[in-house]
């Protein structure tokens, strides 16, 4: 027993001799990458609190070039210059400080968590993170986009890394958010939805890029759902980003959809008028209830709540909502003329031709401002309907409509 003991003290010295030994060899290595490789296939070999050692060797090993990166980019900025800032440095420096700092936080061999390189690492980084947004932007201009995304990524993970938390709450770090958002669209567009959502997440949490950020999150949320499960799982998402921000009209919209397309249609009609009776000039809740209604072919109710909605309308959804407002009348006389047996009686083909110019007040309003007619196929057609039941098919307006429609 008493030999095994001695050999397991043995081994436990050799150890941590080969560590100091690994420590003083990084310390003396002129090369990062060779220090940087020789770490790595020694790592599984180490503990904690000898990788961490290690990491802030490596760190030490880097200082030079990354504050020599970091007064260039000063005097560039302080003085019109533009000389050359080698913004890798900072990427690696910090990259190895955040595993320093991992490691460093671990218990030790005795179970206490005494971090040793934090507040140095810290101290001396903090500054450098700015140079990962401008080495992004140089990778970008370069079109390497991995690279920029490598620097984007590890300027929000920083920003939310404990080692760098004195340095970046309070707002001091502007910009993390925007940073952040486009770490989340970059990741987005590789697919990898883990990380847009990790990114997204932090973006969301500055104030200015709450309403962009949560957009981009519904997005990335939603090219998940393969599944019915994942649409459950997704409406829940959106019930909690929901409650947390019921201002978005977005993901009020999202919601809506959503719930038709998982059965809840329930759910609608009372989430809307929550939001219509919180905010009665919401132009969001009102075009949905209009829409709505439509749909459930209550065109009268319909077509009250799409003229309020128009009095808040922004510009770029005029012509439709107008258009939406004429389709309410329309459907109303087309469906009576339908349901009418016999002969139209003049009186009775006047009362159905008022419902139609009501109609056509509103299409004429899209056609209107539709300046380019990008958007005629809205209203095109049924305005040209209308006008051929009110004034006849030889009236010159409704041959000026056959042509916008094109049925000449």
């Amino acid at each position: 027993m008493k030999k095994m003991m001695i050999a397991a003290m043995m081994l436990v010295s050799a150890s941590t001799a080969f560590a100091q030994d690994l420590v003083k060899q990084i310390s003396k290595e002129k090369d990062y990458a060779t220090a940087s490789n020789m770490l790595q296939s020694n790592l599984g070999s180490l503990t904690a609190e000898q990788k961490a050692k290690c990491y802030n060797a490596l760190v030490d090993l880097n200082a030079s070039a990354f504050n020599k990166a970091y007064e260039t980019f000063v005097l560039n900025q302080q003085m019109g210059k533009n000389d050359k800032v080698e913004y890798l440095s900072t990427m690696l420096g910090i990259k190895d400080a955040l595993q320093c700092d991992i490691y460093d936080n671990q218990p030790n061999d005795k179970g206490k968590v005494a971090p040793k390189f934090n507040k140095k690492n810290a101290g001396r980084l903090a500054p450098n993170r700015i140079l990962l947004i401008f080495g992004g932007q140089e990778a970008q201009e370069a079109n390497n986009n991995d690279l920029a995304y490598d620097y984007y990524k590890l300027y929000a993970e920083s920003g939310v890394a404990p080692m760098f938390e004195e340095s970046v709450k309070d707002g001091k770090d502007q910009n993390l958010g925007q940073v952040a958002r486009v770490a989340a669209v970059m990741a987005y567009q590789r697919k990898d939805y883990v990380a847009a959502e990790k990114f997204v997440d932090i973006a969301m949490k500055d104030p200015e890029m709450v309403k962009e950020a949560t957009n981009l999150k519904l997005a990335i949320l939603g090219a998940q759902l393969d599944t019915k499960e994942d649409s459950l799982k997704y409406v829940q998402k959106l019930e909690d980003i929901y409650a947390a921000d019921n201002n978005n009209d977005a993901v009020l919209s999202t919601l809506c959809t959503f719930y038709e397309s998982i059965g809840q249609k329930d759910k609608i009609l009372p989430l809307i008028d929550k939001k219509i009776a919180a905010d009665p000039n919401n132009f969001t809740a009102l075009a949905l209830k209009g829409d709505i209604l439509m749909r459930s072919e209550k065109l009268d109710d319909a077509a009250e709540i799409l003229k309020k909605a128009l009095t808040v309308c922004p510009a770029e959804s005029k012509v439709a909502l107008n258009a939406a407002v004429g389709d309410c009348y329309f459907f109303k006389a087309q469906e009576r003329v339908n349901n009418y047996k016999g002969q139209l009686a003049p009186a009775t083909k006047q009362v159905f031709a008022d419902v139609f110019k009501q109609a056509i007040e509103y299409y004429e309003n899209a056609r209107d401002l539709d300046v380019d007619k990008v958007e005629k196929s809205k209203y095109a057609y049924r305005l040209y309907g209308a006008y051929d039941f009110v004034y006849g098919s030889d009236d010159a307006k409704t041959k000026e409509a056959a042509k916008l429609a094109g049925v000449e």
